[in-house]
Parts: C-alpha cells; structure tokens; sequence
C-alpha cells in the first residue's frame, strides 16, 4: 500500500466559499479533491490530510496564527510515517497584498519546505525512505476583489508562480505538477475550488500519481 500525504491550504482543507457568504460562517465540502483521490486511486492507496485555511509557507500571518508550514511540516511529517510520496500545494495565501511577497519569495518558501521533507528521513527516523515529492503549482487567481481585495495585484504574481515552480521542481529534482491543467472555473471567487472542482481535480490527481509517481498505466 502506498501512502499519500496532501499538504495545503484552504483548498486542500475544502473551504465552502459559497457557504461562507451565505451564512458567514466556515464550512468545508462533505467531499474534497482528497476525498475523491482515495475513491479514485482504491484500496492500493492511503490518502492522508494535513490542510489548514490560510497556511503560507514560510512565514507568520501577524491576524492569523499557527499558519505557518515552515514550522508545521516537520511535526506532520513526523506524526505520518512513513509516508510514500506527498502533494505540496501551497503558496496561493503568500501572494495576499498585505504580504507583499514577490513570486520569487514565495518559491523560495516552497524551496525551503522541499528541504524540510528531503530531509524528514534521517535521525530517529532513518530507516525511513524520503518520501517522493509532488509540487503542485498553484491555481491562477482569476479575482482580485475577493475577500475586500485581499488578493489585490495578485494575479500577476500567480501566473509567474506557474512558471517559476516547474523551474524549482527541476533544481530540486522532484515532480511537478501544473494544478491549472485541470481547467478548474473556480467560479466562486475566482480562488477556491467548487464542488465540481473538487471532483475535477482529484481525477486530474490520480491520473498524475498513477502515471508520473508510480509509472503505472
């Protein structure tokens, strides 16, 4: 059996950005992208989740605490192994205005999270093997104004994410994956995914990892 660990943000947590506007409270889809991946993939596979609204990569949200993957991963990773290969799919949250991160700072915080799980295979737990890594480049910000503009100036800098993070993969010598091949309409909000997204994604997923990760056909 192979182990799968899905490490992101509020779209990998499966925040209901519908739901949120009509009642303002938080609410999650009943079936997410990692929900459907474990149906699609069956029983050969164990998807794990570790998905938290908000999380950046390397740094501190000063209105928004415990966010922060940098400081986070190594417990998760710890708390999971072994783990076979893991999804990394964040830096969406890096590129809100009040960061006012460049795209190259937010690939350097994907870089330093690649390192952390590089090197999550040593110490008390080196009997382990590293697991494979798959880095998931973020979707395109289609709205700005969502969230009173909490994403102002920040298509841009997503769609320089896009080819920044097939770079990154290639220095670092692991998979990537472009989240926006899926088509996904994010038509909520121009950011989160939709009840059809979800599903959509998670076929796109287990294409992925069926095809790429483990070279099956």
């Amino acid at each position: 059996m192979y182990k799968i660990l899905c490490y992101g943000d509020s779209n990998t947590w499966g925040f209901d950005t519908k739901t949120f506007h009509e009642k303002n409270t938080i609410c999650r889809f009943k079936t997410r992208w990692t929900d459907a991946l474990q149906e699609n993939l069956g029983k050969q596979y164990d998807v794990c989740v570790d998905a938290l609204n908000g999380r950046t990569t390397n740094f501190d949200d000063p209105d928004w605490p415990n966010r922060n993957a940098k400081t986070d991963l190594p417990l998760t990773l710890e708390k999971h192994t072994p783990i076979d290969a893991i999804i990394l799919i964040l830096g969406t949250n890096d590129l809100k205005f009040k960061f006012k991160k460049s795209p190259e700072e937010v690939i350097q915080g994907l870089a330093e999270l690649i390192k952390i799980i590089r090197y999550s295979s040593q110490g008390d737990y080196a009997q382990y093997k590293t697991p494979k890594i798959i880095l998931a480049t973020p979707t395109i910000i289609k709205k700005e104004i969502a969230f009173d503009n909490e994403f102002k100036n920040a298509r841009k800098k997503s769609q320089k994410l896009v080819e920044l993070c097939p770079k990154l993969a290639n220095e670092e010598e692991v998979t990537s994956i472009d989240a926006n091949q899926a088509k996904l309409d994010l038509e909520t909000d121009g950011i989160h995914f939709s009840k059809v997204d979800h599903i959509k994604f998670s076929k796109f997923i287990a294409e992925k990892i069926q095809k790429i990760l483990f070279h099956m056909t």
